[in-house]
C-alpha cells in the first residue's frame, strides 16, 4: 500500500473502528438509535465504496419496512442496523417479502454498523425469494474495510473526507460525549475540587527556575488552574483517567519551551489497556471540549496537543513538572481534582 493510501486508510479504519465501539457500548444498554442518525451517513459512504446510487427511502416513506436505502437502477437495497444477530436479519428479509421489495431489488444487503457474527441461520425460502446469501450480503464494518483497502487513492481520500465531515455531526446529535457508551452512568458522581492555592508551586519555581510570580500574576494562575480543574470535573472519570494517562506519557527532554506535543502513534502505544478504538474515541471528547487539539493531521503521524484551558498559565506543563520534580502522584490533580500538594 502506497504513503498516501495507507495515510487515509489509518484515519478511515481509526474512525469507523470508533464508530464499531460506541454502538457496541451504546447496544449494551439496548440503544439502537444511532442508525437511525447515520442512515444518510451510510448512503453517502456506501455510495462511494461501493459505487452506486443509494437513496434513502425513509425520506419518501417514514420508516420503510425492511429496507433504509435503494438504488432502483442498480436494483439494490439496503437496511442499515446496529443489531448483528440471525434474528434481526431474518426480520428483515421476511419485511422484504412482505412489502414486495424483492420484486423491484435483486440484491438486498444488510450494512451493520459494528461487527458482523461470524455465523447466521436464516430460513432457506426467506433466502432463495430474496437471492440473500449472508457470507456476501451481510457487511460490517470489517468488511467494509475491506472494500476501502482496494480503492483507489483517490477514492479513499473522498471516503477519509466523507468519515471526517460527517461522524462528528452524528455524535453532536446524540451527544455521545457525555460517557454513557462507557458504560458510565449520565449522572455519575463527580469529584470535589480540591483547591486552595498554589503557593508550593511557586516557590517550587522560584527556587528552581528563580520566577518572581507578582500578587496579580497569582490571582491569575489561580483563576486558570480552578478553570481547568472545572472542565476537568465535567468529563466522565474513564476520560479524565484517559487525560491523565496523556499528562503520564509527556517527555519534558522533548518538551519545547512550555508547548506539549505527543505523538499520536506513540502514545498509542504507551497507553496501556486501551484498544485503538477506544482511544479514538477518547481522543474525540477531549478535542470536542477543547482540551487537546491534533495538528498536523496530513502527516503520517498527527500531533496531540494540549489546548484552551490546559495551556493557560501553562497549567498543564505547570501541573506535570510540580508532580515531577516533588513525586506527587498526578492522578490526584488530574483525577481526583485535589491540589492540596500546590498549596501552602
Amino acid at each position: 500500500m502506497s504513503l498516501t493510501r495507507e495515510f487515509y486508510y489509518a484515519r478511515i479504519s481509526t474512525r469507523l473502528g470508533e464508530l464499531t465501539y460506541q454502538i457496541k457500548m451504546r447496544g449494551k444498554t439496548q440503544m439502537y438509535d444511532l442508525h437511525k442518525h447515520c442512515e444518510n451517513f451510510s448512503k453517502r459512504l456506501l455510495n462511494e465504496v461501493l459505487d452506486r446510487n443509494f437513496e434513502n427511502l425513509n425520506k419518501e416513506r417514514s420508516n420503510e419496512p425492511g429496507i433504509d436505502l435503494g438504488d432502483k437502477h442498480n436494483k439494490v437495497a439496503v437496511q442499515v442496523t446496529a443489531q448483528k444477530t440471525s434474528a434481526k436479519v431474518t426480520d428483515t428479509l421476511k419485511q422484504v417479502v412482505k412489502e414486495k421489495h424483492n420484486e423491484t431489488y435483486s440484491e438486498i444487503i444488510i450494512f451493520i454498523l459494528g461487527e458482523k457474527q461470524t455465523g447466521y441461520t436464516i430460513d432457506a425460502d426467506l433466502m432463495r425469494k430474496t437471492n440473500f446469501d449472508p457470507d456476501k450480503n451481510i457487511i460490517g464494518i470489517v468488511e467494509l474495510l475491506k472494500m476501502i483497502e482496494e480503492l483507489t487513492p483517490q477514492k479513499m481520500k473522498n471516503v477519509w473526507e466523507l468519515i471526517r465531515s460527517e461522524m462528528s455531526d452524528i455524535y453532536d446529535e446524540l451527544d455521545i460525549s457525555q460517557g454513557e457508551l462507557f458504560g458510565i452512568a449520565v449522572l455519575e458522581d463527580k469529584p470535589n475540587i480540591v483547591y486552595t492555592n498554589c503557593v508550593a508551586l511557586l516557590e517550587y519555581q522560584n527556587t528552581k527556575y528563580g520566577v518572581d510570580v507578582t500578587p496579580k500574576e497569582e490571582k491569575v494562575m489561580d483563576a486558570d488552574f480552578t478553570n481547568l480543574l472545572s472542565e476537568l470535573r465535567d468529563l466522565p472519570d474513564v476520560t479524565r483517567k484517559f487525560f491523565c494517562s496523556l499528562c503520564k506519557c509527556v517527555n519534558f527532554n522533548k518538551v519545547v519551551g512550555d508547548v506539549i506535543s505527543l505523538s499520536y502513534q506513540e502514545t498509542l502505544r504507551n497507553i496501556k489497556r486501551v484498544d485503538p478504538h477506544q482511544f479514538a474515541h477518547e481522543i474525540n471528547i477531549l478535542t470536542r471540549r477543547n482540551l487537546i487539539v491534533i495538528t498536523d493531521q496530513e502527516e503520517m503521524d498527527p500531533r496531540i496537543e494540549f489546548c484552551g484551558p490546559c495551556v493557560d498559565s501553562a497549567a498543564v506543563y505547570n501541573i506535570i513538572d510540580f508532580c515531577l520534580a516533588n513525586d506527587v502522584n498526578i492522578d490526584d490533580p488530574i483525577v481526583n481534582l485535589d491540589f492540596s500538594a500546590f498549596a501552602k
